[in-house]
């Protein structure tokens, strides 16, 4: 004797869908989850890109500025005295490149020559671009967290 089973209309018996409804009922409490730790991903990887993107130009300014002490012309590291260490400069160059690729600006060091003037100008165009992606990027998350 075989029992009668109740099928649905796409011929899948009755427990099958049900159980299939439970499953995708039990993960979607999780899809946000995953959702912002996609997001967040984004938004790391888009902070990451911006740091190298700046340690990248603050070595490109500085070897800029070797290659103009060579030549003997007007630098960004005589005319700030910066010391003699590889370090300082690299702390100064990168102090530049932060502030230049941000709105917020910098007071200590800027472009001396003809040379770090057109860099400057290329990174600030460059880093309007990355800022607007990292930002429009966090507006975006949070706008669409609203309407989870």
């Amino acid at each position: 004797v075989v029992a009668p089973v109740a099928c649905t209309l796409s011929g899948a018996p009755v427990q099958t869908t049900m159980l299939r409804v439970l499953r995708i009922a039990h993960l979607s409490r999780f899809s946000h989850i995953i959702y912002q730790g996609a997001l967040t991903t984004r938004i790391l990887s888009l902070l990451v890109c911006w740091c190298f993107w700046a340690h990248f130009t603050a070595c490109v300014f500085h070897l800029i500025a070797v290659f103009s002490r060579a030549a003997d012309e007007m630098n960004w590291l005589d005319r700030f005295a910066v010391v003699d260490d590889a370090y300082t400069e690299y702390v100064e160059s990168l102090y530049w490149a932060f502030g230049t690729m941000t709105p917020m600006g910098y007071a200590g060091v800027f472009a001396a020559s003809n040379r770090e003037k057109l860099f400057t100008i290329a990174v600030q165009l460059s880093g309007a671009v990355l800022y607007a992606g990292v930002f429009g990027t966090i507006t975006a998350s949070i706008n669409t967290r609203d309407r989870i």
